[in-house]
């Protein structure tokens, strides 16, 4: 079971065990605390909560791309080009796979970007070798924010004026 509650306070009780108080506004939630046990011992993880990208802020990221795209092309043409190469500036996990052509599908479905690098050997076989990225769906939120702040530099080195998309993306 899962829920999401707001710390309330710490009790002791009269063997000096904690008792430790969450409100829980959801009434599903609620219920599910119904069906506990009070015989049983469970397992307990507080973390909180964070707040996940919004899907506004990854809708304007993609914006500013096209943008960038356009700057740079005269007209859009190749947006996950920009992507992976705002990827790479800011340092974005990726891999190297090396692989046989006909894989490149695959790869594709499997990954959020792939860049081809270079034909490879692959035990006498013609092959390829790609750097994949898992994308920024899959980011922390630092990630997130040196992305982010990557695609507002490369906009403004192609002239593009950022000071609405930093007002949005921030």
């Amino acid at each position: 079971m899962k829920l999401i509650g707001h710390y309330d306070r710490v009790f002791k009780d009269y063997d000096g065990n904690a008792i430790v108080s969450f409100m829980v506004p959801n009434i599903r939630h609620q219920h599910l605390l119904k069906e506990l046990d009070p015989e049983k011992t469970y397992s307990i993880e507080v973390k909180e909560v964070k707040k996940k990208r919004s899907i506004e802020q990854n809708k304007y990221m993609w914006a500013l791309i096209n943008e960038i795209d356009i700057a740079i092309n005269g007209r859009p043409c190749d947006d996950w080009a920009i992507y992976i190469m705002a990827l790479e500036r800011a340092g974005a996990k990726c891999d190297y796979i090396a692989a046989l052509p006909e894989t490149e599908p695959a790869l594709k479905a499997n990954f959020r970007a792939i860049k081809y690098i270079k034909d490879v050997d692959l035990n006498g076989k013609p092959g390829r070798m790609y750097k994949v990225f898992i994308g920024s769906s899959k980011m922390n939120v630092k990630e997130m924010n040196l992305l982010i702040d990557t695609v507002l530099d490369i906009a403004e080195e192609v002239g593009i004026e950022t000071d609405y998309y930093r007002s949005l993306l921030k």
